[in-house]
C-alpha cells in the first residue's frame, strides 16, 4: 500500500481502467561476471530503459515490461499518478530489498495535451508512458548492485511488424528560420507587458552509421558528456530516445525534495566563466527560472534553501548558471505531484508559462514530443528522480532527430542564440557519431 498522503482531488479526472495481473517482484544482490557491465547484462531488446544519474550516483538498467501505463491529453501527471498508484497497491514483494527500489520507469512529453503534428517521428509516442520492467538492475555504488525481476507479460510491449514510415513533420530548422523566430520572440517580449522569456527550440536531422545498441549508446554518450545524466527509452515500433541532460527536474526521498534552476549558457573557454557570472542578460534569464521554482515549491515546504547567487555547472563544452534548491515538504507527496507543479519550468518554455506556451503554439513549428519532458523513475511510495530530457535525440530507421533550445529574453541576439543551440546539439551529434545533416 502507498504510505503517502495527498490533498483531496477536487475534480474527477478520467483514468484508464488498468487490470493489474498477478505480478510479483523478486530482489537479490547481484554479482556481475568480471568484465561485464550492467547494460550488457540487460541486453538489447525492443523495450529498454536506462537512467544513469550524475547527481545521485545511482544507475538503473531495465528491459521488458510486465505492465505499462500510456496516457494522452490534459492532466497527464495527475492521471499517471492515479493509474500507477492503483497498480502499486496490488503488487506483491519484494521483501529483501534496499531502501528504495525503482518500480516504474518511463518518460512524459514536454507539453502534454498539445495537438500532435502528424505524420511525425513522435507519432507512436503517447504523452506519457511508464512501465514496470521485467528485469531491472540497480547500481548504487561499488558492490551495491541489485537484480529485480517481475513476473508478467505486458501485451502492449509485444513486438509488432514495422509500420510504414512516413515523411516526418519534424524537419531540420534552418539558421534563417530560427533567427527569424528569435527576432519575433524578442519583439513580442519588448511589446508585451507580462511576457518576459520564451524558450525557442529547433531540430537537426542526421544519418547514423548503423543501429546503436544500449551499451554503445551509453558508452558514446558518457564519453561525449561525462557530467550529464544519461537516459535511454526504447519501446517497440517507436524508436530509441536518448538524452544526456545536465538538468534534474526533481528528486524526492520521503519529505526531502531537491531540484535546481539551470539557465544561462555559454561555451567553455578562457574567461568565459567570469563573463557568464557577470552577464546581466544571463543572470536575468536565470533569475526568472529560480523565481518560478520557488513560487511552485514554497507553498508545500516548511523550509526551502535557495542560494543568493548561482554557481556554474561545467560540462564538456558548455557552462550553465545553476542554483541548487532543496526543501522539506510539510507532508508526504508523490514525485509526479511535484513534477506537475514544476514542469515545464521557465527554462523549458519561458515565463509566465501560460503566455509562453501560447506563443510557442503559434510560432514553434515542430512537435517537441518527449524532448525537454520529464524522464526517470519512481518507487511504490512516490519517491524517485526525474530529469529534464535535454540534449536529446530520437533515433528511428537509421536517422536521428536531435533537439535543442535557447532562452530568449529582452536583448537576446538571434545569431548568438543560434550558436548556443549549435553547441547544445553537439552533445547528441557527438554521442551518435554524426555523419552529417540529412
Amino acid at each position: 500500500m502507498n504510505n503517502y498522503q495527498e490533498a483531496p482531488v477536487t475534480a474527477q479526472i478520467p483514468v484508464p481502467a488498468i487490470h493489474a495481473p498477478s505480478i510479483r517482484r523478486f530482489c537479490r544482490r547481484l554479482e556481475l561476471p568480471s568484465g561485464t557491465s550492467p547494460e550488457e547484462l540487460v541486453g538489447d531488446g525492443s523495450t529498454l530503459f536506462a537512467y544513469s544519474s550524475s547527481v545521485s550516483g545511482r544507475s538503473l538498467y531495465a528491459s521488458g515490461s510486465a505492465l505499462s501505463v500510456a496516457l494522452n491529453g490534459p492532466d497527464t501527471h495527475t492521471r499517471l499518478h492515479q493509474a500507477c498508484s492503483r497498480v502499486t497497491e496490488h503488487l506483491e514483494g519484494p521483501d529483501d530489498r534496499p531502501d528504495t527500489i525503482p518500480l516504474w520507469v518511463g518518460s512524459l512529453a514536454c507539453l502534454p495535451g498539445r495537438p500532435r503534428v502528424e505524420p511525425g517521428v513522435w507519432g507512436d509516442w503517447p504523452d506519457a508512458r511508464f512501465w514496470i520492467p521485467r528485469v531491472l538492475i540497480l547500481a548504487g555504488g561499488p558492490g551495491q548492485r541489485w537484480l529485480i525481476l517481475a513476473t508478467g507479460d505486458d501485451p502492449a510491449a509485444a513486438e509488432a511488424a514495422p509500420a510504414a514510415f512516413q515523411s516526418p513533420a519534424v524537419l531540420p530548422t534552418t539558421r534563417a528560420s530560427y533567427e527569424a523566430a528569435v527576432s519575433t520572440a524578442v519583439r513580442a517580449i519588448s511589446d508585451n507587458t507580462s511576457l518576459c522569456k520564451v524558450v525557442v527550440a529547433r531540430a537537426a536531422r542526421f544519418s547514423l552509421a548503423g543501429a546503436p545498441t544500449l551499451a554503445s549508446l551509453l558508452g558514446s554518450a558518457r564519453a561525449a558528456e561525462p557530467s550529464a545524466t544519461h537516459i535511454i527509452v526504447r519501446w517497440p515500433g517507436a524508436g530509441t530516445f536518448l538524452s544526456s541532460t545536465p538538468e534534474r527536474l526533481v528528486a524526492l526521498d520521503g519529505r526531502h525534495v531537491s531540484t535546481e534552476a539551470l539557465a544561462g549558457t555559454t561555451r567553455r573557454g578562457p574567461g568565459q566563466l567570469e563573463a557568464l557570472l557577470a552577464s546581466a542578460k544571463d543572470r536575468h534569464e536565470h533569475a526568472v527560472v529560480v523565481d518560478g521554482i520557488v513560487s511552485s515549491l514554497s507553498p508545500l515546504c516548511d523550509d526551502l534553501s535557495v542560494p543568493a547567487a548561482p554557481d556554474a555547472r561545467t560540462l564538456a563544452s558548455l557552462l550553465h548558471l545553476r542554483t541548487p534548491i532543496r526543501g522539506t515538504l510539510r507532508r508526504r507527496s508523490h514525485i509526479l505531484a511535484l513534477a506537475a507543479r514544476l514542469h515545464p519550468t521557465a527554462a523549458i518554455v519561458g515565463s509566465p508559462a501560460g503566455e509562453a506556451k501560447r506563443w510557442l503554439a503559434d510560432h514553434e513549428a515542430m512537435d517537441r514530443g518527449h524532448y525537454a519532458g520529464p524522464a526517470g523513475w519512481f518507487d511504490g511510495a512516490g519517491n524517485g528522480e526525474l530529469s529534464v530530457a535535454l540534449r536529446s535525440a530520437l533515433i528511428r530507421h537509421g536517422q536521428a532527430w536531435a533537439f535543442a533550445g535557447a532562452g530568449i529574453v529582452e536583448g537576446s541576439d538571434p545569431a548568438a542564440e543560434w550558436h548556443e543551440t549549435e553547441a547544445k546539439l553537439s552533445t547528441a551529434k557527438t554521442a551518435l557519431a554524426d555523419r552529417g545533416e540529412a
